[in-house]
């Protein structure tokens, strides 16, 4: 497929997600039994790719609706790049969302990580990577970037790849340490091992807490409840680095430059206002 190949335009990630849509859609024809054609990509092929990715492959609105957005963008290319004219049911198909809980890192168990001991040479690659981003708030994209990392006037610095922000946060002893340790690189580890890892890490240092969440098949809801350490994952070091921020006292545009976005509606994603906080700052009100 052409479209999997990319443009000159596209980054090497967005050519690695193209490539995998171009696959994953090759899977749901075999599963859908029919030849996709431009002129079938209609309300009722809309409704077999929701039966196929919620209920085939059992997923939730994340994955289909980003299924979904792909699709209709590789529909919309063939439009405009190639002169063909699909089926334009697909300009109306419903892109979902859901706010997939994303658990975050307290203080305290971040200093857990921190000072664990008897770990093997791995376990602390996987301890100091995601502690690193606990600290920062930096996206994976950047901490494999880590060569390119500046300290400006007590800041680190990083052109981020995402949104092409200057991201900058405070230097201290641990974040010198960890860049130290690896001689800055910190592109030692892969991200599904470290995920592994640190989960197993967590669960080891007791950070078991329940956590109740909901996930949703379309309008449906699913209730789940977790131990905490189970839904460890190193993009949880931007929230807890976010969420930790917040609850210290910076305020949004502070936190914005940290994270190097102009946008406060991104803080929405990853700021957990805990309840610990609302009562604090109730009391603090009523003095």
């Amino acid at each position: 497929m052409l479209y999997s190949k990319g443009s000159v335009h596209d980054a090497a990630s967005t050519k690695k997600d193209k490539n995998l849509f171009a696959r994953i859609l090759i899977e749901f024809q075999l599963w859908y039994g029919k030849q996709l054609t431009f002129d079938k990509m209609d309300g009722a092929m809309y409704g077999q790719l929701a039966k196929y990715f919620l209920d085939e492959r059992g997923g939730y609105n994340n994955v289909f609706g980003k299924r979904v957005k792909e699709l209709k963008s590789f529909l919309r290319w063939s439009e405009v790049e190639h002169a063909i004219h699909p089926h334009q049911a697909y300009r109306k198909w419903k892109v979902y969302h859901e706010e997939k809980e994303i658990v975050y890192l307290t203080q305290d168990e971040i200093d857990l990580y921190w000072h664990a001991d008897g770990l093997t040479p791995q376990m602390q690659k996987y301890r100091d990577v995601f502690v690193f981003s606990c600290l920062t708030g930096f996206r994976w994209s950047d901490i494999v970037r880590s060569k390119q990392m500046v300290v400006q006037n007590g800041l680190l610095t990083i052109l981020t790849q995402k949104n092409r922000g200057n991201a900058k946060v405070p230097m201290n002893e641990r974040i010198r340490a960890i860049l130290d340790r690896y001689n800055g690189d910190l592109n030692i580890v892969t991200l599904q091992n470290m995920n592994e890892g640190i989960k197993a890490m967590a669960q080891k240092l007791g950070i078991d807490d329940e956590v109740y969440y909901y996930r949703y098949k379309l309008k449906e809801a699913v209730a789940f409840h977790e131990p905490k350490w189970k839904l460890l994952s190193a993009h949880c070091g931007r929230r807890s680095f976010i969420t930790n921020a917040f609850t210290q006292g910076f305020s949004v545009p502070e936190i914005l430059e940290m994270i190097g976005s102009t946008d406060a509606k991104v803080l929405g994603a990853y700021m957990a206002v805990t309840g610990s906080h609302l009562v604090n700052k109730t009391k603090e009100l009523n003095h």
